[in-house]
């Protein structure tokens, strides 16, 4: 029985890396600095209260009542010129040639994101609010890129068991489900010299104070087997946004994105190796560079530190767990363009949150 139940998160997995997309990329609704730390590769290690944006079956791993009231995450990719500076002017449509002139070749984006949240034995429900601003221009001479600011505000809920417990209780089938609903307004515009010369960036951003309501639903497996104390195996899927969460506003959906991969866990007294590798967005029809990713993390009762693959460009980072505070640094690159190794953008995440676990 658990080579069956193994063998079917394989077969999934395997089948899907060649998969043609019915829908295209976007960022993801949460990114976690730890998760981004080790390659984005957790869909079959994750079983913490993070499993609700990830993999809502790894809920069935949360055992411990847990309260996250700030979870502040602050991303930005390292050419970032003035970033405050920069979206303020963009907002007000305060454009001049020489503030245009300043941005060409950079990619500038910022990202805020903040969560509170509270999760016990196999649930938990988060508050999310998230802000992004970009502004990446290309070829002075016949100028183009994407300018945007979108911000998104909701709830979700989810719920993660054991459904299938097999030999002598060393592994089990997983099952988890999520709902979430949103409000998000704003939204991210290719624009062109015709926009820009014309100052018609601010009316393209007309709307981003106007928000519209969009209801979101995920579902997620996991096979996990125990053959010690020390060394575990583990295999996912998930399923997010089903359908692609769609807003009343016309602001960009939250695209579906369908994730599985495979780990290893090795425990040995207070310190926890992990090892996984995941294909994300395999419907996607894009370049499987993109798709792949690889994940490894040390973990010791102080210190974590995290390092992997992410559309094939290095990711690494350092965690300092100290009691309820706990700080995260990652930096990761995120490619741009249709095919990697084209417009890669270096970004950096600082992660701080404080959480009480009873």
């Amino acid at each position: 029985m658990k080579i069956k139940i193994l063998l079917i998160n394989f077969f999934i997995f395997y089948f899907f890396i060649y998969s043609r997309s019915w829908a295209s990329f976007s960022e993801p609704l949460f990114k976690g600095a730890e998760a981004q730390a080790m390659g984005d590769a957790v869909t079959a290690v994750v079983d913490d209260d993070f499993s609700l944006f990830y993999n809502p079956a790894g809920l069935a791993g949360v055992n411990k009542l847990k309260f996250r009231f700030v979870n502040i995450t602050v991303e930005a990719s390292d050419q970032i010129i003035g970033a405050n500076s920069t979206f303020s002017q963009i907002i007000l449509g305060n454009f001049n040639s020489n503030f245009i002139n300043s941005l060409f070749g950079t990619n500038n984006y910022v990202r805020v994101q903040e969560v509170a949240s509270v999760s016990f034995q196999g649930f938990s429900a988060a508050l999310i609010g998230d802000g992004q601003g970009v502004v990446e221009l290309n070829n002075p001479n016949n100028p183009s890129g994407t300018v945007g600011v979108q911000t998104t505000y909701g709830g979700q809920v989810g719920f993660g068991g054991a459904v299938l417990r097999f030999d002598r209780n060393k592994g089990e089938l997983r099952l988890g489900v999520s709902g979430k609903y949103l409000l998000r307004a704003g939204g991210f515009t290719q624009v062109n010299a015709t926009d820009l010369l014309n100052n018609q960036v601010s009316s393209l951003l007309g709307n981003y104070r106007s928000f519209g309501s969009g209801l979101g639903a995920d579902f997620g497996t996991q096979a996990v087997y125990q053959v010690s104390q020390q060394l575990g195996f583990k295999a996912g899927f998930a399923a997010l946004d089903l359908g692609n969460t769609v807003f009343s506003n016309g602001a960009p959906s939250q695209k579906s994105n369908f994730a599985t991969g495979i780990g290893v866990n090795y425990k040995s007294y207070d310190v926890v190796g992990t090892f996984s590798f995941e294909i994300k967005h395999i419907f996607d029809d894009m370049d499987w560079q993109k798709k792949v990713h690889l994940g490894l993390q040390l973990k010791l009762p102080l210190i974590t530190l995290s390092g992997g693959l992410s559309e094939l460009y290095p990711t690494y980072g350092v965690g300092v767990n100290l009691g309820v505070f706990q700080i995260q640094y990652t930096h990761y690159l995120e490619e741009l363009a249709s095919l990697v190794g084209i417009n890669p953008e270096a970004r950096t995440m600082l992660n701080a949150r404080v959480e009480f676990v009873f």
